[in-house]
């Protein structure tokens, strides 16, 4: 939800608008409603009770960006067709991403840099789309056929391609700040200290102001 706003963590000058923005208010409201209503799965992400999780089928929906796709297919190989994609509610927004570089202390630096050239040609990022589910970053493929029809069996044949390229269409950037990972980290921290009963949320959202208050 944060993602979604036309402002979220970090103001245009860099100031952490935690506390003022009040889309990030609404976002940490209606995550303790749902922890409240018993709909979360209590499992933290990335560790591995929830990448088993998608093999038993722990949880019921995830939130899906294009690079997740593959995850879910290398931690649930046995359940080809029990996966779906749908539009997530509420538009567009952001997450996480890929990145290439040639460090500075590279042996090779021009091989590597053709090498990421190679990696990033059009017909390249169609096709590791296709079979890894990273995203394009050329806005002309977007239109192509190709990634516009594209759908997979793994995920029931919806139509991966279609709303992928709608929903980056539509995106609208939101300014990210320095230390992005932190505060979200703090965020993120104090959501999982009322999951686990440690607080209630008017606790846990004063200690998170107080934590992201000490983030420089």
């Amino acid at each position: 939800m944060v993602n979604q706003a036309p402002v979220g963590l970090y103001d245009a000058q860099d100031n952490i608008i935690v506390e003022s923005n009040p889309d990030v208010k609404k976002a940490w409201d209606l995550s303790n409603q749902l922890t409240a209503e018993g709909l979360t799965a209590k499992l933290a992400a990335f560790s591995p009770p929830w990448n088993t999780g998608f093999a038993k089928g722990s949880f019921a929906t995830i939130i899906c960006p294009a690079w997740m796709t593959g995850f879910i297919q290398e931690q649930a190989k046995d359940s080809a067709g029990k996966w779906d994609i749908a539009s997530v509610p509420g538009g567009s927004g952001n997450s996480g991403g890929s990145h290439l570089m040639v460090p500075k202390q590279s042996k090779h630096p021009k091989e590597a840099a053709e090498l990421i050239d190679f990696l990033t040609s059009k017909d390249n990022q169609a096709k590791v789309f296709k079979e890894e589910g990273t995203f394009p970053s050329i806005p002309a493929l977007y239109d192509d056929p190709s990634i516009q029809n594209f759908t997979k069996p793994f995920f029931g044949d919806a139509p991966i391609g279609k709303i992928y390229s709608d929903a980056a269409k539509a995106l609208k950037p939101q300014h990210l700040g320095p230390k992005e990972a932190d505060v979200r980290t703090a965020i993120g921290n104090g959501l999982g200290r009322v999951e686990q009963g440690k607080q209630t949320p008017d606790e846990a959202w004063a200690q998170v102001l107080e934590d992201v208050k000490k983030i420089k």
